[in-house]
């Protein structure tokens, strides 16, 4: 009985000491290892962010005709700090492998971002058939400040009136943008070649426009 045993283990032994062997010349994908991307066929989005975080130069009273005491005053736009600034680029896998599926991320190390002037770039890798339009593009939300009048305070004999500083959230006015007809070895403007402003909303909750 003992020696049945005993021989019953070792084929038991072996049988999954050959079934180790078998799996191990497998090969499996790790599904959660990226995908490899070719970065030989690439293109360049190029757009601006801007926003007017000190809106104390925008007259209280629109609908009232400038005067020495409401003098005509407009928006001023400036870039935000690029330390606030995380822009996040995002591509279906499909369209890049229609085998694939999931989001691929650019990189960092691809995106590009000027504080002096609010310039961005975003390279990505452009699928087999040249083109596609799902490059989608956003900002995360980030907590900031926003100058504003002080419409609690009486005016000044002149303008401007007292201000007060508010705190809340920036991000990107309108939601993600989704760029169109990026084709390999160009560069695409955002719409109308201009710029998307930040919206800020008083309050410290991050806004749920954040990626």
């Amino acid at each position: 009985m003992k020696k049945y045993f005993f021989s019953f283990v070792s084929c038991a032994a072996i049988f999954a000491a050959a079934l180790t062997v078998s799996l191990s010349g497998c090969s499996f994908e790790d599904p959660a290892e990226p995908l490899e991307v070719d970065m030989t066929r690439t293109a360049t989005i190029e757009g601006t962010l801007l926003w007017n975080n000190n809106t104390s130069t925008i007259p209280p009273n629109p609908a009232q005709s400038p005067s020495t005491t409401n003098p005509a005053r407009v928006p001023t736009y400036t870039a935000p700090p690029a330390a606030s600034i995380n822009i996040v680029a995002t591509i279906p896998y499909s369209a890049l492998n229609p085998s694939a599926s999931g989001i691929y991320t650019v990189p960092q190390s691809d995106i590009t971002y000027s504080a002096t002037d609010g310039k961005f770039t975003v390279k990505v890798p452009v699928g087999i058939d040249q083109s596609f339009n799902v490059v989608t593009i956003n900002v995360s939300s980030f907590i900031g400040t926003r100058t504003v009048e002080d419409l609690s305070l009486p005016p000044d004999a002149n303008p401007p009136r007292a201000t007060k500083t508010q705190t809340g959230s920036w991000s990107l006015n309108g939601g993600p943008i989704v760029v169109p007809n990026v084709v390999a070895g160009t560069t695409a403007l955002l719409p109308s070649n201009t710029h998307r402003l930040l919206n800020f909303q008083e309050g410290t909750a991050v806004g749920d426009n954040a990626p």
